[in-house]
């Protein structure tokens, strides 16, 4: 198969508020949410997200990237590394001001 990966911005259910006596409505099952965009790049799979604000993602790899992502336009903004090994996870500090990677 394909071995591109691609990461998909869900958001996040809304849950109805119960009426006094009765539980509140539960989101649906994950199988019924409709993701808001697909962002594609990596070419391997995926192996961390990380969040910095509440549009500003952060995807690492196997193919050895990290992108950075403006997820509320579905767009890349930039690849910080490109070191060839695999990134297997990621941080990224309050601000964005640093990101810290882990590598095979």
């Amino acid at each position: 198969g394909d071995a591109a990966s691609g990461a998909a911005i869900v958001p996040p259910t809304k849950r109805a508020r119960g009426v006094k006596g009765l539980p509140a409505a539960t989101a649906a099952p994950p199988g019924e949410v409709e993701a808001s965009a697909q962002l594609g790049g990596h070419s391997d799979v995926i192996s961390s997200l990380c969040w910095s604000t509440a549009a500003l993602l952060y995807s690492a790899s196997w193919d050895g990237s990290v992108r950075e992502w403006d997820a509320s336009v579905g767009v890349q903004v930039a690849t910080l590394c490109s070191s060839g090994k695999a990134v297997l996870s990621l941080d990224v500090s309050l601000g964005s001001a640093t990101v810290a990677t882990g590598h095979s």
